[in-house]
């Protein structure tokens, strides 16, 4: 009797909760007002010609975990076509503006260092986001591996279910209901750290991207000589892409692996016995050959970005002397050069990344299979007593958690490879950003008001006064001297 009363009584203060929430929720949902005051929109001097700020600024907590603020433009898009004005504003805090200025001021405290580094510059400036994530994914890994224990019981009830050892059905109700919650938080919880992994992708691609078309603009013609313009297109679109997936969603993800496998071989080791290390055996064997194939992967991934590289330069090169090229008829030969590169270097480099990938994935399909197989087999032939024959309940909840730990076994592989490509492209990234800049201090900049009625079409803009200039900065002597323009 007492046990009823202890479940009855957690279902009732469970519901009282449930209720009150619900009620906190309906009411916390209501919307709110665009601003406390409202302003005119020709006031200029205060709104900048703009009364509402972004939906997600007004959002309460339950409308920004659940997205709802993004309601009216989804129930428009259903029935009208989504046009540019009609997607909401963004945040102020996330534009690309504040996003990057938040980089740079990281970056210029690394440039006064003696050893700048660019991967200290984003954990300088995104570590509360990284660690706001892998805190949230670890939440995640702990609650998915609540499944394979609810299921070990219902499967367990099931079992019992009519025989003198049966529990209370009420018990199966509950780790039905358990099984189906616990499924619904782990998909909100996977909601938000994806959503908070594509959010720090934006920013480390956004500050990228802007810091390497900032250092563009500064570049030294000796550093010029060095970047061509299709290496620094390369760097924007290749390299900043390559930081932002691997740094701000895949990284932390990799980094809850070890957690994974742990947490899930040792349910594994309170499920089937000692059989499990021959599982182990499995995984500890396949980390030389896994780390040859990464390094074989790093090597030629290295080499893909010198040919593409090689091939973008050529193409610029051909681009900036089309004149010359079409007038001596040279179309033939810079065509045959640049597919040189592209078919018998580029082409010949991803068909062997290819095949490695594809023996890479093999490999990790067949080591998932040995894994189970070997550890089902062992118990069966040798064991098959410690926790029970081989029944129902045994071979779902060991199939539900080699399962689990598939991805994270398979996945190591990857990290090795994607943090081998992610620290080459960082590097290269770095090498270009600490390159030699023009000489600043011979520019000197004044404000020029257009709209004045000072203003005429002889004013100078741009002048030239004693200037002296050479090619390389090594060089002893001067190309030009005291030129005034």
């Amino acid at each position: 009797m007492g046990m009823y009363h202890y479940f009855f009584g957690s279902v009732f203060a469970t519901g009282t909760l449930a209720i009150l929430s619900l009620a906190a929720t309906i009411a916390e949902m209501q919307p709110k007002p665009h601003m406390l005051y409202e302003l005119l929109d020709d006031d200029d001097e205060f709104s900048n010609g703009e009364s509402y700020e972004s939906p997600e600024e007004r959002a309460n907590i339950f409308s920004y975990l659940t997205l709802t603020w993004l309601n009216p433009m989804i129930t428009h898009g259903s029935k009208n076509t989504i046009e540019f004005d009609d997607i909401p504003k963004i945040s102020k805090k996330k534009s690309p503006a504040a996003v990057s200025a938040r980089f740079q001021r990281s970056w210029r405290d690394e440039l006064d260092s003696e050893h700048p580094s660019f991967f200290r510059a984003i954990l300088r400036t995104y570590w509360v986001n990284i660690v706001l994530r892998i805190i949230i994914l670890t939440a995640h890994d702990l609650i998915s591996f609540l499944h394979p224990i609810l299921l070990s019981r219902l499967l367990g009830f099931i079992g019992s279910y009519n025989t003198p050892d049966a529990e209370p059905i009420e018990y199966g109700y509950f780790y039905s209901f358990a099984i189906f919650a616990v499924s619904l938080i782990k998909s909100f919880v996977s909601m938000q750290y994806k959503l908070l992994g594509y959010r720090n992708s934006f920013y480390l691609k956004t500050s990228t991207m802007t810091a390497i078309y900032r250092k563009s603009l500064t570049l030294s013609s000796d550093a010029r000589r060095k970047y061509s313009i299709g290496e620094i297109v390369s760097m924007m679109s290749v390299d900043s892409n390559r930081i932002s997936t691997f740094l701000g969603e895949t990284g932390c993800e990799f980094l809850s692996y070890p957690l994974q496998i742990t947490i899930g071989m040792y349910m594994l080791y309170r499920t089937l016995g000692w059989s499990i290390f021959v599982g182990v055996v499995c995984i500890i064997v396949s980390i030389p050959l896994s780390s040859s194939f990464a390094k074989w992967m790093r090597d030629l991934n290295k080499l893909l970005l010198e040919h593409k590289d090689r091939r973008i330069k050529v193409i610029d090169e051909v681009l900036a002397g089309i004149k010359v090229i079409k007038l001596y008829a040279w179309e033939v030969p810079f065509i045959k050069k640049i597919s040189n590169i592209r078919d018998n270097q580029e082409l010949d480099t991803v068909r062997k990344y290819g095949i490695l990938q594809t023996i890479k994935i093999l490999i990790s399909t067949t080591l998932s299979f040995s894994v189970t197989f070997s550890s089902f087999a062992v118990y069966s032939l040798w064991d098959n007593s410690s926790h029970g024959p081989l029944n129902l309940q045994l071979v779902f909840v060991s199939l539900t958690l080699f399962t689990m730990i598939r991805t994270p076994i398979e996945g190591s592989i990857t990290f090795v490879l994607s943090a081998m490509e992610t620290f080459v492209s960082i590097k290269r990234v770095e090498s270009y950003l600490v390159s030699t800049d023009i000489d600043k201090s011979a520019i000197t900049h004044q404000y020029y008001d257009r709209e004045s009625a000072n203003a005429s079409a002889s004013d100078v803009l741009v002048s030239v006064q004693n200037g002296n200039f050479k090619w390389i900065t090594e060089e002893a002597d001067l190309q030009l001297k005291n030129i005034n323009i």
